[in-house]
């Protein structure tokens, strides 16, 4: 992983934790609902730093970075962030709110029935159930990786395209092999 995935995956997950618990800390954000707000600051935040850390990468490449050099980089600091998005996460719903899975719960029963007030309980039952079942821990883990995994690499792909610059052929380059 270069360097500059590194660096820029450490300033975006850092912004991760910090907006994430700005947000709570200020009722911006309520445990079990997202604010989109929030959610256009961290793409365009992402975007960014993504686009910084191409920037970096293709000054020290001698100003040439390949598509592939380019996406595996600006993926690799999305996955970072990503492990610090699981962090605050893990932080909100064993610390900060204990009832998390509970308040995602009542606010899923709540768009339910406004949504659909004639459900049965058989059915409002079935349904709460499989939310339970996907709003445990352990599937917030792997919902979270995978979001954060193919948000990243989506992004990534896009500045990856717009950020590279093909090094002609037999043109000398300075670049260091560890990245």
């Amino acid at each position: 992983m270069s360097t500059e995935a590194k660096r820029y995956g450490l300033f975006l997950g850092i912004f991760s934790l910090l907006s994430g618990g700005l947000f709570y800390a200020t009722g911006m954000t309520e445990a079990g609902e997202n604010n989109p707000v929030q959610s256009v600051l961290s793409i365009a935040v992402m975007i960014v730093l993504f686009i910084l850390a191409a920037r970096d990468q293709k000054k020290r490449q001698g100003g040439y970075l390949s598509y592939g050099e380019g996406f595996k980089t600006m993926l690799g600091a999305g996955v970072i962030s990503t492990l610090f998005s699981l962090i605050w996460v893990m932080i909100l719903i064993y610390i900060l709110e204990p009832g998390y899975v509970d308040l995602i719960l009542d606010n899923s029963y709540e768009q339910m029935m406004e949504q659909n007030p004639n459900m049965t309980d058989a059915e409002v039952e079935m349904a709460l159930g499989m939310t339970e079942k996907f709003v445990s821990p352990g599937w917030m883990v792997i919902w979270i990786l995978f979001g954060g995994i193919l948000s990243s690499a989506f992004f990534a792909a896009l500045m990856a395209m717009a950020t590279s610059k093909k090094r002609p052929p037999f043109v000398a380059t300075n670049e260091d092999p560890k990245g």
